[in-house]
């Protein structure tokens, strides 16, 4: 259950090139991996594809190019590419916000039931991509029986699964 994909985008496989602003040349990814609380397996297929737009329209709003992403009941991976001049907490704050925002706002079951007020717990996982390790995390994130980052997650934050 845990490893359920129940939503996947990728934008077409391109070759990663470098963007440009007035006085900088870069590249910059990211794979981020945002929890729920206590890892509560709290997002449903309904859920998931109103995150999906979600996501689409914060990423878009903010300036982030979303490469990718992946949802789960308890987590969600995604690839973004952001300036230099985007500050990676600011970019999670901006996501979990505004995510956390609109669904608890639509579902306010899942407040009462699982006793939250949050959609996404305070910890979160990050990963710079680059050329080599870009292709990979794709293939990573579309085999979910060999999802073990999230073994290792549980055992640095003493997290319990639910």
């Amino acid at each position: 259950m845990i490893n359920t994909i129940l939503s996947s985008y990728f934008q077409p496989v391109r070759e990663i090139h470098w963007e440009k602003s007035l006085n900088v040349v870069y590249r910059i990814y990211y794979h981020l991996i945002l929890f729920t609380p206590r890892y509560l397996p709290i997002i449903t297929h309904e859920i998931s594809r109103e995150l999906e737009a979600i996501f689409k329209e914060v990423t878009t709003t903010k300036g982030y190019e979303l490469f990718g992403l992946v949802i789960h009941p308890n987590h969600t991976h995604l690839i973004l590419g952001t300036k230099p001049t985007h500050f990676i907490p600011n970019v999670v704050k901006d996501i979990r916000e505004r995510t956390s925002f609109l669904i608890m706002g639509r579902y306010k079951d899942i407040q009462k039931q699982h006793k939250i007020k949050k959609l996404w717990s305070r910890n979160f996982g990050v990963e710079t991509l680059g050329d080599f390790n870009i292709g990979r995390i794709e293939n990573y994130l579309e085999c979910p029986k060999e999802h073990q980052l999230l073994d290792e997650w549980e055992r640095h934050f003493g997290v319990e699964k639910k």
